[in-house]
């Protein structure tokens, strides 16, 4: 059972729903409802209602007429386009990031997450600081407008991750294993252009790491689509 902390109700039910979703505990195609969430995280239903209508609108959860609301479910295609967004947002984040002046101690929670992520465990672990490494770049790019957007497009990376490891999933039914990325190395560019004070460079880091994320995830969703068109039965 969570506890109910002190502030806004509304914003703390928000918090902890994205927590659960970001963790696996409410993963793609779960049902929500007032009664349970509630329960829950022990607060009335209305907290809890206006809650459900925010996330809705952030595009966090999805409402259906008279089967209330839910997290949505999310293909390989839906994740594709999310990079594709996610490619200029946060590489207009770290831009400005840098042209505004690196925060001291940044580069060094970059580092540590960048560390974490080289000696997961696991594959949620490994995703988790994955995303914790983005999230602090849009945190300090001095634009609340700017973070809230890549803020909710690094929640539904999450929720997609979070469903049953479907890229894995996915790349089981490949057969064949693709030629891996070195994400450490990606990583530790983004580091040192930022360290460099770079800004055009960090920014084109960024943006080609993410887009090698989505040319990946399109090269196995290509894949499964050839294998199920083979293994179709002839009309």
């Amino acid at each position: 059972m969570i506890m109910k902390k002190r502030g806004n109700t509304v914003k703390f039910v928000c918090r902890s729903l994205i927590t659960d979703m970001e963790e696996g505990n409410f993963i793609s195609g779960d049902k929500l409802t007032a009664e349970s969430l509630a329960e829950r995280y022990q607060v009335s239903r209305t907290p809890i209602r206006e809650a459900l209508n925010i996330l809705t609108c952030d595009g966090l959860l999805e409402a259906t007429p008279n089967a209330g609301f839910s997290v949505p479910v999310l293909t390989p295609e839906d994740l594709c386009e999310i990079y594709k967004i996610r490619e200029v947002l946060e590489g207009l984040a770290v831009f400005e990031l840098v042209s505004n002046g690196v925060p001291a101690g940044l580069t060094d929670k970059l580092r540590q997450y960048y560390e974490s992520r080289k000696n997961a465990r696991n594959a949620n672990e490994s995703i988790r600081y994955d995303l914790l490494f983005h999230q602090l770049l849009c945190d300090e790019c001095g634009s609340k407008q700017l973070q809230q957007l890549i803020k909710n497009y690094l929640v539904l990376s999450r929720i997609f991750h979070s469903a049953d490891c479907v890229y894995v999933s996915a790349l089981k039914q490949c057969g064949r294993p693709l030629k891996p990325r070195d994400i450490h190395r990606e990583h530790a560019e983004i580091i040192q252009a930022i360290e460099d004070g770079d800004a055009k460079l960090a920014r084109k880091k960024v943006s080609e790491h993410i887009a090698q994320a989505r040319k990946a995830l399109e090269k196995v969703s290509k894949l499964v689509e050839n294998k199920k068109q083979k293994c179709s039965p002839e009309k």
